[in-house]
């Protein structure tokens, strides 16, 4: 796992942040996806990812949740698999619907661990290097990467917030909903409002003082070579991914 975690970093966009996306849109077995997903947590044990980055996944999780109610509601056709009464109305979920709902779940769990895997390998400058080296624009590839690796950073600053509140004495669970509203929003977004204009501040001017924007070409200290074992790696992560999409086709 260490080749795949050392790999380029222009090869692990296109291996981890194009090819998987593509994939799931390849594959329409579940079985397959479950494969695939697979290959994903083994990678993710594999590389060791502290779980402190696991964690920073969990809104996106949410969203999983989220799209699998909302396909659920849907009438996709089949026999009824389960009726919930729901006052004067009746929720039928129909057996299209799981299916459609257990897709939509699977791809997006793949989305999330396959970025998961490359911004947690990745560092910034190496994420920079690596949209460079595939023809990005400088000014682009930084705005870029800061967008994808400030996320991260986002829910890190959360999850310190609450726990600093906690050790306070604030209760976030017990009390009346308007309380918790209450208690939530002042102690927990008011101050993550303040952390984050503090760190656009800060970089903003770490910005300005690297030239970014300046008219001149600035020089890139930062220039990985592609070795062969990056090669390799590159391309044993297509046989995968080619070999699920044959046994999508031939087995599932």
């Amino acid at each position: 796992m260490r080749a795949v975690s050392d790999m380029h970093p222009a090869l692990k966009i296109i291996a981890f942040g194009l090819l998987f996306s593509v994939l799931p849109f390849t594959i329409s077995g579940l079985w397959t996806h479950a494969v695939v997903l697979a290959i994903l947590v083994a990678m993710i044990v594999g590389m060791r990812i502290p779980y402190s980055q696991i964690r920073t996944t969990y809104p996106a999780l949410a969203v999983v949740v989220l799209t699998v109610v909302s396909y659920l509601a849907v009438d996709a056709g089949g026999p009824t698999v389960a009726a919930i009464p729901l006052g004067p109305w009746t929720w039928e979920i129909r057996q299209g619907s799981v299916y459609y709902a257990t897709r939509m779940a699977s791809r997006t769990v793949i989305w999330v661990a396959a970025y998961l895997i490359l911004l947690a390998t990745t560092p910034n400058r190496a994420f920079v290097a690596g949209l460079m080296a595939l023809r990005v624009p400088r000014s682009a590839a930084i705005a870029f990467a800061m967008t994808i690796k400030f996320w991260g950073q986002v829910v890190q600053d959360t999850q310190m917030i609450v726990e600093a509140q906690r050790a306070r004495g604030v209760d976030f669970h017990r009390g009346s909903p308007w309380r918790l509203f209450y208690v939530r929003f002042i102690a927990t977004l008011l101050p993550i409002f303040f952390v984050m204009f503090k760190r656009f501040r800060t970089m903003s001017y770490a910005l300005t003082l690297r030239g970014l924007g300046a008219p001149a070409v600035p020089t890139q200290f930062y220039k990985p070579a592609v070795r062969a074992r990056d090669w390799l790696a590159f391309g044993g992560i297509v046989a995968l991914q080619a070999a699920c999409v044959i046994l999508d086709r031939t087995v599932f």
